[in-house]
């Protein structure tokens, strides 16, 4: 959607690439920490796509279906919070507090659709991860970062768009 003098459905994609990688980071990081196989995150992404076949694959090649898994859905969830993001007031929208809360709680949200009612019905081996840790890292190392690049983009586009009219 062309808005605002710019397409803010490909900077959602974008930033939700970003924003996917920040949490891909932070699922390996914990993965090492509790002694998990650092490819299990991976596996786990691959498993939406091979079902539990995923988890029989060798490391290598479980990482390229799992990192593309992963950051297509990333991608998609980029998407989806800039239709939100697209309907705030500048006010809103400028605003990095506003930002990183809404972008949290849109975290937080795709923790409850993915978790919690999408592995319960089709991928349980999912809530085998402690989903404590889950919520907070998709709160925290995906949605924070997803509002706060979409609020940066926008007070970068209004302070061009402030000195193009000053030069005017």
């Amino acid at each position: 959607m062309k808005t605002r003098g710019r397409n803010l459905a490909g900077e959602g994609i974008i930033f939700g690439v970003l924003a996917g990688l920040v949490l891909l980071l932070g699922e390996l990081l914990v993965a090492a920490l509790a002694g998990a196989p650092t490819i299990r995150p991976l596996q786990m992404a691959a498993s939406v796509a091979f079902g539990r076949e995923a988890f029989a694959l060798h490391s290598d090649h479980a990482a390229v279906p799992g990192g593309a898994v992963h950051l297509a859905l990333s991608a998609l969830f980029g998407f989806v919070y800039s239709q939100f993001f697209v309907r705030a007031s500048l006010d809103t929208s400028r605003s990095y507090q506003r930002e990183a809360g809404y972008g949290a709680a849109f975290g937080l949200a795709l923790w409850v659709i993915n978790f919690q009612l999408v592995a319960r019905a089709a991928l349980p081996w999912f809530l085998d991860a402690s989903q404590a840790v889950q919520a907070m890292m998709h709160a925290l190392l995906f949605g924070l970062p997803l509002g706060l690049m979409m609020a940066a983009s926008e007070r970068r586009v209004a302070s061009l768009s402030t000195l193009t009219e000053s030069a005017a």
